[in-house]
């Protein structure tokens, strides 16, 4: 895009809007990637509903992995229902980006303040935190902050909080052999069963299938997709 560059991590989806030029390059380890591309007489409709395909950016969400390889086994598939199934696939992801998008551009639009208290679940995602010490941190009534939070986040602190808290896990279960027990309690959950509720309740499967799948996908020599 000219000067700009976009760093992608592993199952991110980066989206560019029709007929934006770019070039790919990938790292000495290689990658496996998608492309997906959305005919002009599909875009005109699907456009009327989302604004995620206007621009660039990317997208990084722990339920994209678990697309993703859906995705993969439809590929393989290759029967009748399997088209039925990828365009189903397809629009999920792209109403799990509509829903990020718009979080992202209220993002801009929210006020220093709460920009600030988001920074710090950012920064200090793996400690506790109360209500009531964020609106001390923001020193603004606690009724305001969760009603300003939920306005341009479109979710509590408690369950922004608990999504940074899944991706930061899931990044470990990918890229780490570490026992489940010490990756919960380092990403601030209370124990290994909260851990397992919470990741399953995001993912749909448990921290230790998770691992199995994804070290089986980044292990296979034939591409994931």
């Amino acid at each position: 895009y000219g000067s700009r560059v976009e760093s992608c991590a592993r199952f991110s989806l980066l989206f560019r809007p029709v007929g934006e030029k770019h070039a790919d390059r990938f790292g000495r380890t290689g990658a496996h990637n998608l492309s997906i591309e959305i005919e002009k007489s599909r875009f005109d409709a699907v456009a009327r509903y989302t604004d995620a395909l206007e621009s660039v950016w990317q997208l990084r969400d722990v339920r994209v992995i678990t697309i993703a390889r859906r995705i993969r086994h439809e590929l393989r598939m290759g029967d009748a229902a399997a088209t039925l199934a990828l365009e189903s696939l397809a629009l999920e992801l792209l109403a799990i980006a509509s829903r990020r998008s718009g979080s992202q551009k209220h993002h801009r639009d929210a006020p220093l303040w709460l920009r600030s208290v988001r920074d710090a679940l950012h920064d200090r995602f793996k400690e506790q935190f109360s209500i009531g010490e964020l609106s001390a941190f923001a020193r603004v009534h606690p009724v305001y902050l969760a009603r300003a939070f939920r306005a341009y986040y479109s979710c509590t602190p408690g369950m922004y909080l608990r999504r940074l808290r899944i991706e930061w896990a899931s990044r470990q279960l990918t890229d780490s052999e570490r026992p489940l027990s010490e990756i919960a309690q380092d990403a601030g959950f209370y124990d290994q069963s909260h851990f397992t509720r919470a990741f399953k309740q995001a993912t749909g499967l448990t921290p230790a299938q998770f691992r199995r799948q994804t070290s089986a996908s980044l292990n296979k020599h034939a591409p994931d997709f």
